[in-house]
C-alpha cells in the first residue's frame, strides 16, 4: 500500500465500454488502463514524483514505481523472518481493532504476545537442572484465573506447554512460560511493525478500525463481517475529500446539484465522481471483501457506563449476602452506676495512656499496659498507695515546673480571679471585720475567725455569695503556700501532689473553655462543706470518681505535651528518624549491589554447571563372594545370642558375644568406607573455579540476609521514633475510625526491660471510634431531600443501612469507643470490608499489612488475662505490714496487678521515685584557709598558736 502525502494512492478506475480494437495505454506496476495518451502522460508524470512512501518500512522520497518495488521486497523479507506460528493469533487479535496509532497498536500486540507461545513455534527452553535446549512447542494448555468469593484473585491465569526437545533422544518436557523464551532476533517491535503494516489496512476517517487484507483474512479464516457498532461508525463518517453534508441532503444530490431527486447507483457511476468525491460502497466499506452486519433501526436503550471502582463507600451498592460486622466489645456497661467508668471518658483514658507510654522516656516512666492503667485509675485505698497512679501524676507535674521553679507552660493569670473577687465583694454589704493583708496567710485567717466567732457561727469564713460563684475553696488551701512553690520543691508526699493538682486546676479554671471540667473536679477535692487542708485533699482524691480522675489527668497531660522538654524530645526524634532513613538507604544500596553481583554469579553458575554435575548413580552389583549378613539387625542378633548363651550355660559371661558384635561393627564401617571411596572415584571432582563460585554465592546470600535484617531493624526504629502523632489505621464506610496504638511510637510488645515487661503486650486491641459530628451530619444523617434520593438509588436510608450492617454494636458519636481483642474477629472484619469503596480499600490494605503483629499481641493478651484469672482463683489472703504512716502489702501476691508495677526507670535515672522527696545533694568539703580560726570540741575558736580566748 503505497502512500502519497500520508494517504493511500487512489487508483484510476478501469474505463467502461472499451472495444477490442481500441488503442489503450497501461501504466506499469499499477496496471491502470488509459484510452487517452494525454491522461496516461499526466498519470506517468504523477507517478514519477519523488513524494511517495513505502508503507511497510517507512521509506519516503520515492517514486511510485520505486515505492512498489520497496514494498514488495520488504514484504518478502518479513515473510521469511516472521514466525508462521504467530501470524494467525496476531492477525486475529488486531482484526477490527480501533487503536488509532500504529505504534500504540505495535506496543499493545508486543506486550500481549511477548510471554505467550503457540504450537509449532521454535523456542529455547531451560530445564530445572539448568540445561538449555532448543525445541518446538507441540501442545498448549490454558488455565483460567480463579477468584475468591470476595472478588480477590486466588490464582492468576497461566499456560503450560508440551515441548519436543531437539536432542538425540527426542525427549519431551512439560514446562511453564517462565522456562521458555523465543529468539530475540525474530520477535521484535521492528519486525512486528513491518508485519502489521504489510498485513492490515484501514479507512482514513477518525476512529476507522484496522482490517486484515482480504487474501490474508481468507487464508487464516478470520471473521470478515464488520461488527454493527463499527459499521455504524463507518457509515456515519464522511468519506475522504467529501465535506460534511447537512441533515437530509444526500451525497447523490450534492454531486449532480439536483436536490430532491434520488439517483441510482448506475446514474452515479455514469456521471463519475467530480471534485474528488469517492463512491460510497454499498456494504459500508471501501474494502469489497468485507460485509457489514445488519443494523437494526430500532432505538437502543442507553447502556450506563460501567462503574470504575473504587468509589465512595456509601455509593457502593450493598452486597447480596447480609454480612454483619463482628460485634464490638466495650469496657463500660450500657448504664454505668455511680462511680463506674462512663463512655464519654474512654477516649480521654486512651489518650492519656498512649501519651504517657509514647513519651515515657522524657517523663522517666516505666511502660505499663492499658489494663494496669485502667485498674490503677479505679484504685481506691486509704492504707495502700498505688505507685502507678502516683508516678503518672507526679511525672507529668514535674514537666510543668522545672527544677529551677520556672513555669514551662502558659497559664491564665491569677490576677483576673482576684479582680473578679474584688468586684464581687464590692457588690456585697461591707462587714466590719479586722483589716487583713491582701494575701492573708493561713494563721492570719484563723486569727480573724477567732476574733469574731459570733459572725462565723462555726461555718466557713466564705460568704454565701462567694460559695455560689465558686464551688470550692482552693484559694484558701493555697493562700500561704502556692502550688508553684510546692511543685518547685517537689513536695509530693502526704497529699502534696494532690494539693498541687488542685492549685493547677484552679488556675486552669480561669480559662472559660476549661472552667466547667476544672470546677467539677475541684468541687470534690476542695468542697465548700469542709475546711481545706492537705490531708483532706488527699483523702478526697482517694474517693474521687474515676471519670473525674481521668478528666483531671487529661488536663495536665495536655499541658505536658506543650512543654519545652516534650517539644525538644519530639525534635530529637525527628532528627533520629532522618538518621535512620539515611542508614536504611545505605543498607538498601548495599543490598542492591549484592543482588546484582549474585545475579551475575548465578549466570556463571548456569554456564559451569553442566561440566560439574555428578554422573547419574549406577546400581551397585552385589559382590558374589560377600556372604556377610549386613541386612540382619546386629542388635537383635546380639540379644538373641546373649539370651541363648544364658539359657545354655546359666550365668556365663557375655564376653564372646561382645567380641562378635565388635567385629561386625568393624566390618560394617570398613564396607561403608569402601563404598564412599567408590563413589568418590566415579564422581568427577568439581573444578576450583566452580567451587570458589559456589562459596562466593553463599557469601553473597549471607550478606543479603544481613542487609535485609538491618533494613527490618531500621523500619522498626523508624516506627518507634515516629511519635509526633497517633496514626489511624483508616475509616470504614460509616466513617468509624480504627486505631492500633502499637503501630507507632512504641514497640509492639511494650518496653520489655520494665517491671511488667514479661507481660509481652502493651494494649493488644483494635479500637474503633464512632463518627464525629461533622461526618455524621454530612454523610449519615442527611437532609430529607438527599435521604430520599439515597433511598431511591439503594432502597434503604443511610442510618438504616448503618444499623443493618453494623449490627447491635453500632457507634453513633465520636465519644463512643469499642474494641476487638480476638484474632478470629480480625479475619471476619477483613471479610466485612468492601474493596469497592475508597476508605475500606485503604483500611483493609493497612490492616492486612499489620495483621500478623496485631493477632500476635491479641494472643499474648488472652494468655496474660487467662493467667490472671487462674492466679486470682489460687491466691491466698494478702499479708499486710503496718507502719506509722502507710500500710504496705506484698505486691507479688496481690490480686490487683497494678500494684506490681514499679517505676524502675525513675529509680535508675534519678535515684528515687517521682513521688519521693529528692535526696539532698552532698556538699563537698572546703579546704581550710590558712590563718582562719577553727572550732574545737567546746565550740570556742582557737588562735594560730592554739591558745583559747578567755584564758
Amino acid at each position: 500500500m503505497v502512500l502519497y502525502k500520508r494517504k493511500p494512492v487512489t487508483m484510476t478506475p478501469v474505463p467502461a465500454k472499451v472495444d477490442n480494437n481500441t488503442e489503450v495505454w497501461v501504466m506499469p506496476k499499477s496496471g491502470e488502463v488509459f484510452t487517452d495518451y494525454e491522461s496516461y502522460l499526466s498519470r506517468f508524470e504523477f507517478c514519477n514524483r519523488k513524494k511517495f512512501t513505502d508503507a511497510v518500512n517507512g521509506k519516503s522520497g520515492l517514486t511510485f514505481f520505486a515505492a512498489i518495488d520497496s514494498e514488495n521486497n520488504s514484504s518478502s523479507d518479513i515473510d521469511k523472518i516472521f514466525p508462521d506460528a504467530l501470524r494467525d493469533p496476531i492477525l486475529r487479535k488486531v482484526q477490527f481493532s480501533d487503536i488509532s496509532r500504529i505504534d500504540e497498536l505495535v506496543s499493545f500486540v508486543y506486550d500481549e504476545f511477548r510471554n505467550d507461545y503457540f504450537p509449532g513455534e521454535e523456542v529455547g527452553v531451560t530445564l530445572d537442572s539448568g540445561e538449555v535446549y532448543e525445541g518446538v512447542i507441540r501442545e498448549k494448555a490454558k488455565f483460567p484465573q480463579l477468584l475468591n468469593p470476595d472478588g480477590s484473585i486466588q490464582r492468576e491465569a497461566f499456560s503450560r506447554y508440551f515441548v519436543k526437545l531437539n536432542n538425540e533422544q527426542g525427549d519431551e518436557a512439560l514446562l511453564d512460560g517462565k522456562c521458555i523464551k523465543r529468539s530475540r532476533r525474530l520477535f521484535t517491535k521492528q519486525n512486528l511493525r513491518s508485519f502489521l503494516k504489510s498485513s492490515i489496512q484501514r479507512d482514513m476517517f477518525t476512529g476507522a478500525p484496522w482490517l486484515v487484507k482480504e487474501h490474508l483474512a481468507r487464508q487464516y479464516r478470520l471473521p470478515m463481517e464488520i461488527p454493527p457498532h463499527l459499521a455504524q461508525r463507518m457509515q456515519a463518517s464522511p468519506q475522504p475529500g467529501m465535506p460534511r453534508q447537512p441533515h437530509g441532503t444526500s451525497i447523490f444530490n450534492k454531486v449532480n446539484g439536483r436536490k430532491g431527486k434520488n439517483l441510482t447507483v448506475g446514474d452515479f457511476e455514469a456521471d463519475g465522481s467530480p471534485q474528488g468525491y469517492t463512491t460510497p460502497p454499498l456494504n459500508g466499506s471501501k474494502f469489497p471483501g468485507y460485509q457489514t452486519a445488519a443494523i437494526k433501526a430500532e432505538p437502543q436503550k442507553a447502556v450506563p457506563p460501567p462503574i470504575k471502582y473504587p468509589i465512595d463507600d456509601l455509593d457502593v451498592p450493598a452486597r447480596k449476602t447480609d454480612i454483619v460486622r463482628p460485634d464490638l466489645k466495650f469496657i463500660t456497661s450500657q448504664s454505668p452506676a455511680e462511680g463506674e467508668l462512663k463512655m464519654d471518658y474512654v477516649g480521654p483514658l486512651l489518650e492519656i495512656w498512649n501519651t504517657l507510654n509514647v513519651h515515657s522516656e522524657v517523663l522517666s516512666l516505666d511502660a505499663f499496659t492499658f489494663d494496669d492503667f485502667v485498674e490503677a485509675m479505679k484504685f481506691t485505698s486509704d492504707d495502700v498507695t498505688c505507685e502507678l497512679l502516683e508516678e503518672a501524676h507526679c511525672a507529668v507535674l514535674k514537666t510543668i515546673v522545672n527544677d529551677e521553679g520556672t513555669l514551662q507552660v502558659t497559664l491564665p493569670d491569677m490576677i483576673e480571679d482576684e479582680s473578679s473577687d474584688e468586684e464581687m465583694d464590692e457588690s456585697e454589704p461591707a462587714t466590719p471585720i479586722m483589716d487583713a493583708p491582701a494575701h492573708a496567710t493561713r494563721s492570719r485567717m484563723s486569727n480573724i475567725s477567732n476574733v469574731e466567732p459570733e459572725e462565723s457561727n462555726g461555718r466557713s469564713s466564705r460568704t454565701p455569695a462567694e460559695g455560689r460563684h465558686r464551688p470550692h475553696r482552693t484559694a484558701e488551701l493555697l493562700a500561704s503556700y502556692s502550688w508553684v512553690d510546692r511543685l518547685k520543691a517537689r513536695d509530693f508526699a502526704h497529699g502534696g501532689w494532690q494539693t498541687i493538682m488542685a492549685g493547677l486546676l484552679h488556675q486552669l479554671s480561669l480559662n472559660p473553655r476549661q472552667k466547667s471540667e476544672c470546677d467539677k473536679v475541684l468541687s470534690k477535692l476542695v468542697p465548700l462543706e469542709e475546711d481545706p487542708s492537705q490531708e483532706s485533699v488527699r483523702i478526697n482524691y482517694i474517693r474521687l470518681d474515676i471519670n473525674l480522675r481521668i478528666s483531671a489527668l487529661q488536663l495536665i497531660t495536655l499541658l505536658c505535651v506543650s512543654t519545652k522538654a516534650v517539644r525538644k524530645y519530639l525534635e530529637e526524634m525527628s532528627e533520629e528518624q532522618t538518621r535512620i532513613r539515611k542508614e536504611k538507604l545505605e543498607h538498601q544500596k548495599a543490598k542492591k549491589e549484592f543482588v546484582a553481583k549474585l545475579n551475575d554469579l548465578e549466570t556463571q553458575k548456569k554456564i559451569l554447571l553442566p561440566d560439574n554435575l555428578p554422573d547419574s548413580p549406577k546400581e551397585e552389583q552385589a559382590d558374589p563372594m560377600d556372604i556377610s549378613m549386613s541386612h540382619v539387625d546386629d542388635t537383635m542378633d546380639t540379644v538373641d545370642l546373649a539370651t541363648s548363651d544364658m539359657d545354655e550355660e546359666g550365668g556365663r559371661s557375655l564376653r564372646r558375644g561382645n567380641e562378635r558384635k565388635r567385629k561386625r561393627d568393624e566390618d560394617t564401617a570398613r564396607r561403608e568406607k569402601l563404598r564412599e571411596e567408590k563413589r568418590a572415584k566415579t564422581n568427577p571432582k568439581q573444578s576450583k573455579e566452580f567451587t570458589k563460585l559456589l562459596k562466593d554465592i553463599d557469601k553473597l546470600k549471607v550478606d543479603i540476609s544481613k542487609r535485609e535484617k538491618e533494613i527490618a531493624i531500621c523500619d522498626d526504629d523508624l516506627r518507634e521514633a515516629n511519635c509526633q502523632r497517633t496514626k489511624v489505621l483508616g475509616r470504614d464506610r460509616f466513617w468509624n475510625r480504627y486505631y492500633w496504638f502499637e503501630r507507632n511510637g512504641m514497640p509492639f510488645t511494650g518496653l520489655t526491660d520494665g517491671s511488667t515487661g514479661e507481660y509481652g503486650y502493651a494494649n493488644g486491641r483494635i479500637w474503633v471510634q464512632g463518627p464525629d459530628e461533622m461526618e455524621r451530619l454530612g454523610f449519615i444523617d442527611l437532609p430529607e431531600d438527599l435521604q430520599r434520593t439515597y433511598i431511591q438509588d439503594h432502597g434503604i436510608s443511610v442510618p438504616d443501612r448503618k444499623t443493618k450492617e453494623e449490627g447491635s454494636t453500632s457507634l453513633r458519636t465520636a465519644n463512643e469507643w469499642g474494641y476487638y481483642d480476638e484474632p478470629e474477629t480480625i479475619i471476619l472484619l477483613l471479610s466485612w470490608f468492601d474493596d469497592r469503596g475508597v476508605r475500606e480499600k485503604a483500611l483493609r490494605k493497612e490492616m492486612t499489612a499489620w495483621q500478623e503483629p496485631i493477632t500476635d499481641q491479641m494472643r499474648t493478651l488472652k494468655t496474660h488475662l487467662d493467667s490472671i484469672n487462674q492466679d486470682d482463683v489460687d491466691d491466698e489472703p494478702v499479708t499486710r505490714v503496718s507502719t506509722r504512716k502507710k500500710t504496705y502489702v506484698d505486691v507479688e501476691a496481690s490480686s490487683q496487678r497494678c500494684l506490681r508495677w514499679r517505676n524502675l526507670t525513675a529509680i535508675e535515672k534519678h535515684g528515687h521515685l517521682h513521688s519521693e522527696q529528692p535526696k539532698p545533694k552532698e556538699k563537698k568539703g572546703k579546704k581550710e584557709a590558712k590563718g582562719v580560726a577553727k572550732v574545737v570540741a567546746k565550740g570556742k575558736p582557737t588562735t594560730r598558736q592554739g591558745t583559747k580566748y578567755g584564758k
